[in-house]
């Protein structure tokens, strides 16, 4: 009878055992399943910022790209605009110089009446002087 208690003893502890293993076990499960479940989330979340960051990546070099060719752009307007400011203040310089050139000669040509009326004023005023005497 003794015998039979303690086996009874060891049927109800193991039986105990059982039960106490048998809910660790599901509860480990459990929590493993639970941390693969937040694994699996921080996954998909690290792949979608991933993807965010690369699409923010490439929006911010299409961005530069149009800033880098709207600068060229408006670089290369500039200096045609320059270019034409150049060439038109050139044209006004050329413009200036043959009315100076015209006003030279014509001043030239002037010039030239009076030292012509000059000498024949100073001619005649010679004449006159040898005549007189």
């Amino acid at each position: 009878e003794e015998l039979d208690g303690k086996l009874e003893l060891h049927k109800h502890n193991f039986q105990d055992f059982r039960e106490e293993a048998g809910r660790r076990f599901d509860s480990s499960s459990q929590s493993l399943e639970e941390g693969l479940q937040r694994l699996t989330e921080r996954m998909d979340c690290n792949e979608q910022a991933r993807k965010a960051l690369r699409i923010d990546a490439f929006n911010e070099m299409a961005h530069a790209r149009q800033a880098a060719h709207d600068l060229r752009q408006s670089d290369q307007e500039q200096m045609k605009k320059k270019f034409s400011a150049m060439q038109a203040v050139q044209e006004s310089m050329q413009q200036a110089c043959c009315q100076v050139e015209g006003k030279v000669d014509a001043a030239l040509e002037a010039l030239q009446d009076v030292q012509e009326k000059i000498v024949i004023v100073s001619e005649e005023n010679v004449s006159k002087f040898v005549l007189a005497e």
